[in-house]
């Protein structure tokens, strides 16, 4: 399963935007790209309970 999440234009070098897809304009965490990939992953190996 993938996470679900609203980001603005996508990846990018800088960062990963993450906003509330209830509330798109709300504020956004921007995460590491490194950082993000590595949370995917373990969601995707059910590390944890979505």
């Amino acid at each position: 399963m993938r996470a679900r999440t609203t980001a603005g234009p996508g990846r990018s070098p800088s960062g990963v935007p993450v906003r509330d897809s209830k509330a798109p304009h709300g504020p956004v965490l921007v995460f590491a790209p490194a950082g993000w990939s590595s949370f995917d992953v373990a969601v995707e190996n059910g590390h944890f309970s979505v």
